[in-house]
């Protein structure tokens, strides 16, 4: 295992304090950010007094998305994905009410930081790290695939890691059911730019779980060399001038001379095109492991 990380991100102290907001069961008591459509919002159970502990996390849409079909749509979905799914590296669902005015779900308060904020701090992380994080953020993806869908927004930022480095995988936001009819337009674009497969920028193109798998091993690839695979390419998403990463990133070893033949392997796998070319999710996880025993024991001869 590898060595305590230093958090330092308690939830007293980690966000300015906001007038108590009283959200039915809840009180909301400081600001943690969010994203476009929703707030997140620590919180405390309102029948505990008011110098309890808040920690939870209360995630709650935006009122201007309030009429929104298509993200109430997309609200409904997350909450009943993260109810249906369990896992140690997922965050359980507590409580949710997607029929209120402002649909809201409640979350335990996870006290770690992002891997985007690892990196933000160290560039690049040993690689043996570097796979027991994607490794564990498999674990969690692996019962989504099961349970139909894919989680759609793989990223560091998505990745929350604990002191122990526990990892968990976080925001089914943008969750998408799989798709086996190549109809793109059952699905509308869903994704982050850096990290989205390129199959998802091709109207007519299949969309499976594999393109998850890809965003994992842009994942892996940022964590170990610090920098992304398409380093040269806009956060915004531009469909025309999309192009998938270029081959000469592809070879890590080269990135990373410390990287084995094998890991480097799996990376130009995980990062095939066509789609069809990466590995099944179940694979990947076993491949990882061996990986990691494996840098994890050269580390710590």
């Amino acid at each position: 295992m590898p060595a305590t990380l230093s958090t330092s991100t308690s939830s007293s102290q980690s966000s300015p304090s906001i007038a108590d907001l009283s959200i039915e069961d809840w009180v909301a008591t400081a600001r943690l950010g969010g994203g476009p459509w929703c707030d997140c919002l620590l919180a405390r159970p309102a029948q505990c007094p008011a110098d309890w502990p808040a920690d939870y996390v209360l995630k709650q849409l935006k009122p201007k998305w309030r009429n929104d079909p298509m993200v109430l749509r997309q609200i409904c979905r997350e909450a009943q994905l993260a109810k249906d799914v369990s896992h140690p590296n997922l965050s359980a669902l507590l409580a949710a009410n997607v029929q209120t005015a402002l649909p809201y779900m409640v979350f335990p308060y996870i006290d770690g930081v992002s891997v985007r904020t690892l990196l933000d701090r160290q560039t690049q992380l040993p690689i043996a790290i570097a796979l027991w994080v994607v490794r564990q953020a498999s674990d969690a993806l692996q019962v989504v695939h099961q349970a139909g869908f894919r989680h759609a927004d793989i990223k560091p930022a998505n990745l929350l890691v604990a002191n122990n480095w526990h990892v968990t995988l976080i925001d089914l936001g943008l969750a998408q059911p799989l798709c086996r009819d190549a109809d793109y337009h059952q699905q509308w674009l869903a994704g982050s730019m850096g990290y989205a497969a390129p199959e998802l920028f091709s109207v007519g193109t299949e969309v499976t779980e594999k393109a998850d798998v890809y965003s994992l091993g842009v994942t892996l690839y940022e964590l170990i060399t610090g920098k992304r695979p398409d380093a040269s390419v806009s956060s915004q998403f531009d469909a025309e001038r999309f192009s998938p990463p270029d081959g000469r990133f592809l070879d890590l070893k080269s990135a990373c001379p410390s990287a084995s033949a094998e890991l480097s392997r799996l990376v130009r796998e995980m990062l095939a095109l066509p789609a069809q070319g990466r590995p099944a999710i179940c694979t990947l996880i076993s491949r990882l492991r061996r990986l990691e025993m494996f840098h994890l024991a050269e580390r710590t001869a």
